[in-house]
């Protein structure tokens, strides 16, 4: 987290010379490797944490091996056979919730949706848990089913607390439907004081929703969507000298966050800075952000 990799390293290198069976270990390896873009030797600290999952399972019979395996396979983009490691996992013991919610959310991830609620059904009948009516609901808004979709968030926030009103929250606010939405959150924590900023910007309330982004930063200074969120509000409101330091910070916190490229290029454009705003849309254009490549275009003519 300090940024300091080959400490980082060193440290791994160690706990494992003591102890081969860190699969994690391996796995932090290969995430630590992956980020300083020496993919060869990540991709072998990865296949080392694959083995050794294995190894934990044969050994001691321990099925959360297992899911950390197909965890990892996710992660890798390998989602057919994190299927099947799940699949393994049911076989020997399918009365487990979590195996299931495992499985489900893997399915929705792969936008295989009927079989997503199959799944998550099995899981319901073992635990009446919030987690299961949201991927119930995910599943549903999947296949289109709105209705049946809201229903099961809403069953979700009623069974559970700040997380699932987020969930329904959020899932209201892609609706539109912001009025239902800013009445299902309680403002229990951070999550939901953010998720009511969000919302009240989405529906235009600059004013309303920049206290409460700061009020989430005062407790969180280090909130990537809280600070983005901040940058918009004063964008919106006229305020370009905040709304530029919102955004810096947002980029200071994470580098490959290219909306803040972005609203930094409009910033720029507002002010009449054409070359500068080129310079950060063509950032932001390498970041994936696809508005960015009109907006490069279109500076691009006037440079």
């Amino acid at each position: 987290m300090m940024g300091r990799y080959e400490d980082a390293l060193e440290s791994l290198d160690m706990a494992l010379d003591k102890d081969a069976l860190l699969a994690d270990a391996y796995k932090l390896r290969g995430e630590i490797l992956e980020s300083v873009k020496n993919y060869d030797e990540a991709m072998d600290a990865f296949n080392k944490a694959l083995k050794t999952y294995d190894k934990l399972f044969t050994s001691y019979n321990d099925l959360s091996a297992l899911v950390d395996k197909g965890k990892l396979y996710e992660e890798l983009g390998r989602f057919q056979d994190a299927m099947k490691t799940y699949d393994t996992a049911l076989d020997i013991d399918d009365s487990k919730g979590y195996l299931w919610k495992q499985k489900a959310e893997l399915h929705i991830d792969m936008e295989e949706y009927r079989e997503a609620l199959v799944a998550a059904d099995k899981g319901l009948q073992l635990e009446n848990s919030s987690d299961f009516f949201i991927l119930m609901g995910r599943a549903f808004d999947g296949l289109g089913n709105k209705e049946k979709a809201r229903n099961f968030f809403q069953k979700a926030s009623e069974e559970d607390g700040a997380d699932a009103r987020v969930t329904f929250a959020g899932y209201l606010s892609e609706l539109e439907e912001y009025e239902e939405a800013l009445e299902v959150l309680e403002d229990e924590d951070l999550n939901e004081k953010l998720t009511r900023a969000n919302i009240l910007s989405d529906m235009g309330e600059f004013q309303e929703a920049a206290p409460l982004f700061k009020e989430v930063i005062h407790r969180e200074e280090n909130s990537l969507d809280a600070w983005f969120g901040l940058g918009k509000a004063l964008f919106e409101t006229g305020d370009m000298k905040g709304a530029s330091k919102a955004y810096d910070t947002c980029i200071g916190l994470s580098e490959d966050f290219g909306p803040a490229w972005y609203d930094k290029a409009l910033i720029f454009k507002a002010k009449g800075d054409t070359k500068q705003a080129l310079e950060y849309a063509n950032i932001a254009t390498d970041l994936g952000v696809t508005e960015a490549v009109t907006l490069a275009e279109e500076l691009g003519k006037k440079v």
